[in-house]
């Protein structure tokens, strides 16, 4: 894990560099996601260790750990451009699409290509509705 870890956390700051001000974190965000799903799509042994991860709670307190780190990673980059007042609320929302986006690409990868490409647009929506709430 410590390997996927690492090229997730990378792929996580190449695709939030650009991030300077509002309108860049939307497109941040989508790079994210089409960085993870490829990660994830592209390589099965990752969908049989993220499958071995949650049948395991001390890896899943591992997964749950570095997903914090990940969402931490993304909101200092980004907090700067919101008001202190929405920051943390923005921190919560940050940890829940990371953390929810592991379930969404289990259920992409399982289902049909046009099903999978309707669930990633959903989620998409939902990562853009919410962050449109602080931007």
């Amino acid at each position: 894990k410590g390997v996927i870890d690492r090229l997730t956390a990378r792929g996580l700051t190449e695709t939030s560099a650009d991030v300077r001000q509002a309108q860049d974190v939307i497109v941040a965000a989508d790079r994210m996601l089409d960085h993870y799903l490829g990660r994830v799509a592209g390589d099965p042994a990752i969908q049989d260790l993220q499958n071995a991860i949650q049948a395991d709670k001390a890896l899943k307190n591992l997964d749950i750990a570095e997903t914090r780190h990940q969402a931490k990673m993304f909101c200092d980059r980004v907090s700067p451009l919101l008001a202190p007042e929405k920051r943390e609320q923005f921190e919560r929302i940050v940890l829940l699409i990371f953390q929810l986006a592991g379930g969404v690409v289990r259920l992409a990868l399982a289902e049909g290509e046009a099903e999978s490409r309707q669930t990633i647009e959903d989620y998409r929506s939902i990562i853009h509705t919410q962050l449109r709430l602080f931007l």
